[in-house]
């Protein structure tokens, strides 16, 4: 291996090794957007008076607070898919 090309490999682990707690922390934040989008959907459907499971899932899906946790859920994803493509990219 040419020196240039043990230096970017070098580069890649090293990428690989620097991202992993992040990566790790980007995916728990996800999995626990995911817990939350859930949490909030089961709130908003108790509190909406609704007599139907129908109709209070309607009202919880157009809630603001629901509308919130999936963009909270929205960004927790880019930033663990974004960390996860570039440590794809960083294998090959």
């Amino acid at each position: 291996m040419r020196s240039a090309e043990h230096q970017e490999a070098q580069k890649a682990t090293q990428y690989l090794v620097d991202s992993a707690y992040p990566y790790g922390d980007a995916q728990a934040r996800k999995a626990k957007a995911e817990a939350m989008l859930r949490h909030i959907k089961a709130l908003a459907m108790q509190a909406s008076g609704a007599k139907t499971v129908s109709a209070q899932e309607c009202a919880a899906y157009a809630s603001a607070e629901y509308l919130a946790a999936i963009e909270t859920l929205f960004e927790a994803t880019k930033e663990a898919e974004r960390i996860k493509a570039s440590r794809e990219a960083a294998r090959i």
